[in-house]
């Protein structure tokens, strides 16, 4: 062995020091990966701390996963059985007042409004179905249906087509019938003292499942449950041959006024009042009377005004009250406060005015169209339209709001007189009939020139929402409309309230376990940091860069966050699993109650590894202080 001068050892030693550090350097700058392999066996190296800071995470967001499991889980499985059950999207009126096509139409435009089937009454009509046995007919309500009710598609039926009918599962069971067997419906009335019935053969075309109805219904196209209506009402329905006497249409008033001859006391009058259950009911002045309707009684002893406010007087109403009146000398004048009229040829609306006139019928509620059909007309309108006396002339009539049930309405009548002024003079029994027209859909049958009523009109609805998030909005908008409405939209907004809840608790139990687990990784990262202060200023020394020290804890703490949240993963599958298998059933539902869905998995996994490098980010800024002088000082 040859041994050297000291100078020229020391010169060797930095030789060979300065060629392990270009090594070492040129490594560094090939391979970046070389940062994250020390910040591994690292790890790898203080084993029982890494498993310790792993099962600190896994022990902070397993709880917090099967929380939110839970909150996710048990909300979705209520929202699905809302969804599905179509009776939570329901919206149906509690007023049975007359609702135009133009109502339909808006609501069928809204995007919120998945369906809607009109109804002639507010819930079913009460029909009697005979089975396939020919045993004695069972009592049934008979819905109308079309394609795209819900309520059909899901319980499994199918929409029926005309002479065709769907029946609840209890009904066929009544009827021991089932998909491809022929019912036979059968409808009574009672008209004139006379009992009559039609019956209408029905094949049916599904059965819909048993959770859909207790109740024997029978869902059938709504033009049979117009038919139905329309028959019992005495309307003639010409496509089934159910012909039958026509009635006269009712008749309705704005108001009445009673004339009198001899004066009823007070105690009298108050009676009447009240028997006959007029809203407002009191004695007014002749001048008030002449005022309102334009004509004077100078014998009159006592004029009654009687109304019923906001609704109006029914024909049938003042029929009573004269037939209570008995002998008294008194005169009835139902009159209407806007009801006009354009004649053909002529563009201007003319108010109508209900008075009696010479030669015409007293007043009766069920007087024909035939008996009351003359009217006055005012002379400078006869001249335009080139009209005389005993001239028929076609009058149309203008409907008060879009709302009326009747908005387009022509008639045919006899110009009895030519008169002064600017208002169509008509019998009080045709004024009825025309303002009768904006509650019920009247029409003039040409053929036998009276007024008949044009079919029962639409009272009810069934609407389904599209979602049961959209339940509560419908129902608002349509009661700022002045329409009530029957929903279960209580049981919606506690579902949501509940949803809202659960929510803030999961995000505060989260809130403080994360911040405890975020202080946890701060200490841990920071100390460690401390702990290897002597060995990151040796990497400095041998030409670590910067870069790579700043980032040697960022990447512990990544890799640990990851790790972590797999150990979390595990443990929430299986406590998720053990909830799902054994506690489901004692709450009776079905489905998995704890569960989570990858967009959340995804976001959890996402927070951890954020929270893991905010909290290390303090512990790289100490690491981007050490210089690689402090690895000398040490030595």
């Amino acid at each position: 062995m040859t041994t050297l001068p000291l100078g020229q050892s020391i010169d060797y030693a930095r030789s060979k020091l300065g060629r392990l550090t270009n090594a070492l350097r040129g490594a560094f700058a090939r391979g970046r990966g070389l940062t994250t392999v020390l910040a591994f066996r690292d790890l790898k190296d203080e084993a029982l701390l890494s498993l310790c800071l792993l099962s600190a995470i896994g022990a902070v967001l397993a709880p917090i996963m099967v929380l939110a499991g839970l909150k996710f889980g048990f909300i979705e499985i209520l929202r699905t059985k809302f969804i599905q059950d179509p009776n939570f999207r329901l919206i149906t009126p509690t007023d049975a007042q007359i609702r135009p096509e133009a109502f339909f139409k808006q609501l069928r435009l809204r995007a919120d409004v998945a369906f809607i089937q009109p109804n002639v009454t507010l819930s079913g009509t009460n029909v009697r179905i005979r089975g396939p046995q020919d045993r004695a007919p069972e009592i049934f309500d008979l819905m109308p249906t079309s394609q795209g009710d819900p309520l059909i598609l899901e319980y499994g039926g199918i929409a029926p087509e005309p002479g065709e009918v769907t029946l609840t599962f209890p009904g066929a069971e009544a009827l021991q019938a089932s998909a491809g067997d022929t019912v036979r419906l059968v409808v009574f009335r009672s008209l004139g003292g006379r009992r009559e019935a039609q019956e209408v053969p029905l094949q049916v075309r599904s059965v819909l499942s048993t959770a859909a109805d207790v109740e024997k219904r029978a869902y059938v196209a709504l033009e049979l449950v117009q038919d139905v209506e329309n028959f019992r009402a005495g309307i003639p329905v010409a496509s089934r041959g159910w012909l039958g006497p026509a009635v006269p249409p009712q008749q309705s008033f704005d108001a009445a006024y009673l004339i009198f001859a001899e004066p009823l006391d007070e105690v009298e009058l108050h009676t009447l009042c009240i028997r006959h259950g007029f809203a407002a009911c009191g004695p007014i002045d002749g001048a008030e009377l002449q005022r309102n309707t334009g004509r004077s009684f100078a014998d009159a002893k006592q004029i009654v005004h009687v109304s019923n406010n906001r609704n109006r007087l029914r024909g049938q109403q003042l029929a009573e009250l004269m037939a209570n009146l008995g002998d008294r000398r008194f005169e009835i004048l139902p009159v209407a406060d806007d009801l006009r009229v354009a004649p053909s040829g002529s563009a201007r609306a003319l108010r109508v005015r209900a008075a009696p006139s010479e030669g015409w019928p007293i007043w009766r509620a069920d007087a024909s169209f035939a008996q009351v059909q003359q009217i006055l007309l005012p002379a400078p309108v006869a001249r335009d339209l080139k009209v005389a006396a005993g001239d028929r002339i076609r009058l149309h009539v203008q409907p008060g709001s879009p709302e009326d049930a009747t908005q387009a309405l022509a008639i045919t009548v006899t110009v009895d007189k030519l008169v002064d002024g600017d208002e169509v003079v008509m019998h009080p029994a045709l004024v009825g009939m025309l303002l009768q027209a904006r509650s019920v859909r009247l029409a003039f049958e040409e053929g036998l020139a009276t007024l008949v009523a044009a079919d029962i009109g639409f009272r009810g609805y069934r609407l389904y929402a599209r979602t049961i998030d959209d339940v509560p909005t419908i129902a608002r908008d349509l009661q700022k409309s002045g329409l009530e409405v029957r929903t279960k939209a209580d049981a919606i907004e506690q579902l949501q309230r509940l949803d809202a809840a659960l929510t803030r608790i999961t995000f505060i139990v989260a809130a403080v376990a994360l911040l405890g687990g975020t202080a946890v990784l701060v200490a841990s990262f920071s100390a460690a940091v401390e702990r290897k202060k002597s060995d990151l200023s040796f990497l400095r020394l041998l030409g670590f860069p910067r870069a790579g020290v700043f980032s040697f804890p960022i990447l512990q703490s990544i890799m640990v966050a990851l790790t972590g949240f797999m150990l979390a993963l595990i443990l929430f599958y299986a406590f998720a699993g053990l909830i799902n298998s054994q506690y489901a059933s004692d709450l009776t539902v079905k489905g998995r109650i704890c569960e989570l869905e990858i967009r959340h998995i995804l976001l959890f996994a996402a927070t951890t590894i954020v929270i893991a490098i905010t909290s290390s980010l303090i512990a790289a800024r100490r690491a981007l202080r050490i210089e690689p002088a402090e690895a000398l000082r040490r030595e």
